[in-house]
């Protein structure tokens, strides 16, 4: 009991220090659909975007601004509807050094706004045949072998040599989705790799100062998705138990790594 216990506690650490880079909500939404009846950002934020981009031969349209640290972007294609953050990193900070990745949110942190925030705006979407949750987390490291040791420790079925460079490892691990939608499988996608990032310095009048120290980290990109095969349109009753279930699989792996 002890030994569980302390693993239990070591994953717990483990997960607490995730940084968050960018997270994602991407909707598919049954084709064609209006888009100009899709709620915009500031419908949905309560106050106007930074800057609007708008493509209309693409038929995108992309509406940013700044929020809970970062940058909050509404984007809407052809195809899809997605939400994205963008935290900020390599930036000048009020140190005067730049935002490093133990500068960044942590990623229990941001999902305590993000999902709650998705989870209202899903309501607002039109029918949907598919959603996905891709988060794109850093874990700080001391140095290249702390950055391995990290990504050793996270895959169980993988040996992972700390003299070894450019690592980089991809498994997707479906997963039936206990919401009760009959026949709708979860893509698990994680990719793995480690990170050294190289700052320069610069004033406001663009005269370079310096480098800054150089930074390590792991990286975790997730991808959870609902499976293409799953035609239908997702059951709207069923969509925010749906997407808290790709969230909660997205923790799982940030916590335990690869698992079945």
């Amino acid at each position: 009991m002890t030994e569980v216990s302390a693993a239990t506690g070591a994953q717990h650490q483990r997960f607490a220090d995730w940084r968050v880079l960018a997270l994602r909500m991407t909707a598919f939404p049954v084709t064609p659909f209006d888009r100009d009846k899709v709620v915009g950002w500031e419908e949905a934020i309560g106050s106007p975007p930074d800057q609007m981009k708008e493509q209309p031969q693409l038929r995108i349209r992309e509406e940013t601004g700044e929020h809970k640290g970062g940058q909050l972007t509404l984007g809407i294609l052809p195809d899809r509807i997605e939400w994205r953050y963008g935290a900020p990193l390599g930036i000048p900070s009020s140190s005067g050094g730049v935002v490093a990745p133990a500068d960044l949110p942590r990623y229990s942190d941001a999902v305590n706004w993000f999902i709650p925030f998705i989870c209202e705006q899903l309501p607002r979407l039109p029918p949907l045949t598919r959603v996905a949750f891709g988060p794109e987390l850093l874990l700080p490291a001391e140095d290249h072998d702390a950055a391995y040791g990290a990504l050793g420790s996270f895959l169980s079925s993988v040996k992972v040599d700390p003299t070894s460079r450019e690592f980089e490892y991809a498994i997707n691990r479906r997963r039936t989705s206990t919401t009760g939608i009959h026949g709708l499988e979860i893509n698990r996608l994680s990719r793995w790799s480690s990170l050294e990032f190289h700052f320069r310095i610069f004033s406001r009048e663009n005269r370079e100062l310096g480098e800054a120290p150089s930074s390590f980290a792991t990286r975790l990109v997730m991808d959870i998705n609902t499976a293409h095969e799953y035609t239908q349109a997702l059951p709207t009753e069923s969509l925010l138990e749906l997407f808290e279930e790709l969230a909660r699989l997205a923790t799982e792996i940030a916590e335990k790594g690869e698992v079945p």
